[in-house]
């Protein structure tokens, strides 16, 4: 294998500080599940919305941020799974199909796991 492991691992630590950063900006550990994150939720009772409008408001608002933080959540996940590959000696090769992934994939997105051909399956 011509994968320099050490030059992707170290590009994974990078990006998972960087999403764990921006997770604690906007997120909380899930309370059921401590390996997943949630939205930091505001109580509603303790601003005491004056009307409806300000509560959809920050429904909306809370929506919005649940959506970036599972985004960030995934991305995590990918990340830590490509580590763990790198781990046990089978990163850089295809989930799929079992051939090395293209070294220019890695590039774009250290924790792929599949190879071109088989990205979207």
């Amino acid at each position: 294998m011509n994968i320099d492991v050490i030059k992707f691992k170290g590009k994974l630590e990078e990006e998972k500080k960087t999403i764990e950063d921006q997770l604690q900006t906007i997120g909380v550990k899930s309370s059921r599940n401590p390996s997943e994150w949630e939205a930091s939720r505001k109580d509603l009772n303790d601003d005491e919305p004056s009307d409806r409008t300000e509560t959809a408001e920050a429904i909306t608002e809370y929506e919005a941020e649940q959506s970036i933080v599972s985004s960030l959540d995934t991305q995590l996940l990918e990340i830590n799974n490509a580590l763990d590959r790198i781990e046990n000696g089978t990163y850089g090769t295809c989930k799929t199909c079992g051939k090395e992934i293209e070294t220019d994939r890695l590039t774009a997105n250290p924790s792929a796991s599949t190879c071109k051909a088989d990205m979207n399956s």
